[in-house]
């Protein structure tokens, strides 16, 4: 659900600030069974909601997308 995946981000942010020097969404989403089979389509949708839950608790944070691995 990507309202609480911006809830989720905008929390962290706001716990965190500037404390973290970059935040990412979704860790490696391309492994482990937890994510098989996810649409890409859905993981934009996430990674925009927690984008946007982040810059909204925390205007100056650089968010990166989901680091991808090596699989």
């Amino acid at each position: 659900d990507p309202n609480l995946m911006r809830e989720y981000a905008a929390n962290i942010a706001r716990t965190f600030g500037d404390k973290i020097l970059y935040y990412s969404v979704e860790n490696e989403p391309n492994i482990g069974a937890f994510n098989q089979g996810q649409d890409p389509e859905a993981f934009k949708r996430q990674y925009i909601a927690g984008r946007e839950g982040i810059l909204q608790a925390y205007p100056g944070a650089k968010v990166v997308a989901g680091e991808l691995a090596n699989v």
